[in-house]
């Protein structure tokens, strides 16, 4: 909200006292009065006095009552038409009255007049004091007169009036009282013809109480000055230049101020015009507050009462306190209810209002803000056109602030003015930056969006931003889309959900799931649910398995990854390119490297993957393998296969600990369409063979298998040398033994590469 209101109707209320008070009374009295007083008493002074004379009086009366009366303790002829007064009172009667209760009337007294028939001139050459629109009988010693309600008392001296041109000035100083005011200023002129009083200058006004009871407002007096005042009839108004008025330390100010009153001598409006200013100082329940514009109107309704008031021409604003707000707007229009209440507030021509420092600052831009009020407290502040709202960064400080936009933002406040909740819509966008300095900011866009403010310590600390329809994110390389989006700064952690998918360009990775988190500080997303995952833009490469131009696709229930390209696929992944296949329930997939590592789970399921080998025929047969673990580097075209590791082909197992799988290189076989092909395979630890044709089981501790030629290369140890079990032929051991998928030849190797083959045959039992 850009203005205080509990400032505001302070300020407010020091105006509307000048104007019921001061401006009202002075103008209303004077105006007449000052006229009738010393015009007409004057003239009858010059027709009828004509030789010296002590202590006369003249009276005129009319069906029995007293129209004026001008006495004087001397009066001399001079020569040259000019006469002397000396101890001068002049009183006017009102007419109507029933009672001497009811009798109004003027006085005016003054030590010596002198009076010039020629030039029409009657001047005060002493003090003056002038008792205008008093009541009761007059008083006989003008030192007891005091003004009271309906009434203006002055003193002056110096007072000059020309009968014929009917103006009366003086250039000392004048004060004047009203049940409302007191005050002084220096110099004073006043036309009868125009009927426009001027105050020359150093015009100052002290109002009383009794000014704020008739304005209807709970503020004490208030020191009110102006350089100079002009108080006219036609039109009714009022004019002060440099006016300042003070109050309890609060302040209003500006170059000049027009007051404009109606027939009944009310206020109508006000116009103040450059310089405007209004300032209020910090107490225990409120801020220091201080407002600048060029240009204002106010407008009154029934007894005064503000209506409404219109600021324009770059119209600013600032508070101090622990949390210090600015704000700036071309107009700003004022509501007001009643006892001069803020109700609504549009801030219009371009709105900037500016909240807290560092950490804790928020602002909100917008071609124009409404603001409602209830008790003088923000409820709602709706914006119209484009608008933006900037929050502070995150609360360690690491972060910029985070900008919000939209058409149109609707705003919810909560005690103390502070806001608590923002719906914007539509063409809703989020931009946050990054937490380390030269990673890309984040931005987000939907359709509408709902952001959640903190209370407390937090105060405008943004804590939760809600994105709905068409949500779209871009930071970097990586985007994304869903239905909703919701975000946390203070886990800075975006959640997807309803369809949603991101890409990563620079990764070259694509998700999509039931939902996926998006954690900025670690670069990590984070998917659940029918989790698909593809790489495309793949560069075909000198590996094998992994080594086509072919995008490579994960399923999985869950899966973690990373903008550096690799990622964590559980619960059950599938993982394959062409026809190449890697299914287990884990799988850890770095695409830069173009290695996976592939693990069991709880759930005890084995890695399973295939290759393909040419068999004797020169077909190719498929290679079955399943382990507990498997690591594969297709630069080196090896795969690494650990824990109850078997493989299977057409009419051979292989078991062991470990076993290796060395593919051919993809170029070499020229085919995209089918598994890699194995090149070499060596198996290790606690090693079992068994093959179908021609059958054979070995045992070992290593066996190299060349697929090239077929061939078999087992060796064992010095505790346990290999051994090749032959149903037809018995045992074959030896320190190696050396055997091929083609035929039944086994070759036997010694520690001095001799050729051995030693050959141990079953005897048959005899048939019964």
């Amino acid at each position: 909200m850009p203005l205080d209101p509990k400032k505001l109707r302070a300020w407010f209320a020091i105006l509307a006292i000048v104007l019921v008070a001061v401006v009202i009374g002075f103008y209303s009295y004077a105006r007449y009065r000052f006229n009738k007083a010393i015009e007409q008493p004057l003239k009858k002074i010059g027709m009828e006095v004509t030789q010296s004379a002590e202590r006369f009086t003249i009276t005129k009366s009319e069906g029995g009552q007293k129209q004026f009366s001008i006495s004087a303790r001397k009066a001399v002829q001079f020569k040259a038409g000019k006469k002397s007064l000396q101890d001068v009172r002049i009183i006017v009667y009102g007419r109507g009255a029933k009672t001497p209760q009811e009798q109004r009337y003027d006085q005016i007294w003054g030590r010596q007049f002198e009076y010039d028939e020629d030039s029409g001139e009657v001047k005060a050459t002493g003090e003056v004091v002038i008792d205008l629109e008093h009541s009761g009988e007059p008083s006989d010693d003008p030192k007891t007169v005091r003004a009271e309600a309906g009434s203006i008392l002055l003193r002056t001296s110096g007072l000059a009036f020309n009968r014929n041109t009917g103006i009366a000035e003086t250039r000392e100083k004048i004060e004047f009282s009203i049940p409302q005011a007191n005050g002084r200023a220096l110099g004073a002129r006043y036309d009868s013809k125009t009927r426009e009083l001027t105050l020359v200058s150093e015009v100052r006004l002290h109002t009383t109480r009794e000014a704020a009871r008739q304005a209807r407002v709970a503020v004490g007096p208030a020191e009110i000055t102006a350089t100079r005042a002009v108080i006219t009839d036609a039109p009714r108004q009022a004019q002060l230049h440099g006016v300042r008025i003070e109050q309890a330390g609060k302040s209003f100010s500006a170059d000049r101020a027009d007051v404009y009153l109606k027939g009944d001598n009310l206020v109508d409006h006000m116009v103040a015009d450059g310089h405007v200013t209004a300032q209020t100082p910090a107490d225990r329940n409120s801020r220091a507050t201080e407002i600048h514009a060029g240009h204002a109107v106010f407008n009154f309704g029934g007894a005064s009462q503000l209506r409404d008031a219109v600021l324009s021409g770059n119209v600013d604003w600032k508070t101090s306190a622990d949390q210090p707000s600015q704000g700036s707007a071309g107009r700003v229009i004022l509501d007001f209810a009643e006892r001069n209440r803020i109700r609504q507030v549009r801030a219009g021509e371009g709105v900037e209002f500016r909240q807290g420092e560092g950490q804790q600052a928020s602002s909100i831009k917008s071609d124009a803000i409404d603001f409602s009020m209830t008790s003088g407290n923000l409820q709602r502040a709706v914006t119209s056109g484009p608008s933006q709202i900037v929050v502070g960064g995150s609360s360690s400080g690491r972060r910029g602030p985070t900008t919000i936009t939209a058409d149109r933002f609707v705003a919810e406040f909560t005690e103390g003015n502070r806001i608590r909740s923002v719906h914007g819509a539509p063409n809703a966008r989020v931009s946050v930056p990054a937490a380390e300095a030269g990673k890309p900011e984040r931005v987000t866009t939907s359709r509408e969006v709902n952001a959640t403010f903190g209370g407390g310590t937090k105060r405008n600390e943004l804590t939760l931003v809600e994105q709905i329809g068409d949500f779209r994110y871009r930071e970097g390389a990586r985007v994304a889309s869903a239905d909703r989006a919701r975000y946390a700064p203070g886990e800075d952690v975006i959640n997807l959900s309803g369809s949603p998918r991101v890409d990563d360009r620079e990764s070259g990775i694509s998700i999509t799931a039931r939902t996926i988190r998006l954690n900025r500080r670690t670069s990590e997303a984070s998917a659940e649910g029918d989790v698909k995952t593809t790489y495309s833009d793949m560069r075909a490469g000198t590996g094998a398995m992994l080594a086509s131009g072919d995008p490579i696709h994960v399923t999985s229930p869950n899966a973690v990854a990373t903008s550096s390209g690799s990622a964590r696929f559980s619960g059950g992944a599938r993982l394959w390119q062409g026809a190449n296949l890697v299914e287990a329930p884990t799988i850890v997939f770095d695409r830069n490297r173009r290695w996976l590592e592939a693990q069991t789970g709880p759930s005890g399921s084995s890695v399973q993957t295939v290759f393909v080998q040419t068999d004797r025929s020169g077909k190719q047969v498929p290679v079955n393998i399943t382990a507990r673990h498997m690591t594969y580097s297709d630069p080196d075209r090896k795969a690494v296969f650990e824990g109850s590791v078997v493989a299977k082909s057409a009419g051979a197992t292989m078991t062991g600990d470990v076993i290796e799988v060395l593919l051919k290189a993809r170029s070499a076989t020229g085919s995209a369409g089918s598994p890699s092909q194995v090149e070499q395979i060596t198996a290790r630890g606690n090693l079992l063979f068994d093959q179908q044709n021609p059958t054979r089981k070995a045992e070992g501790e290593t066996l190299t298998y060349t697929v090239s030629d077929g061939k078999y290369v087992l060796y064992g140890t010095p505790e346990k040398p290999p051994s090749i079990f032959d149903a037809e032929r018995g045992n074959i051991t030896g320190e190696s033994l050396t055997f091929y998928s083609h035929d039944d030849r086994v070759q036997v190797g010694s520690g001095q590469n001799s050729r051995t083959v030693t050959r141990t045959r079953i005897k048959e039992e005899p048939k019964p």
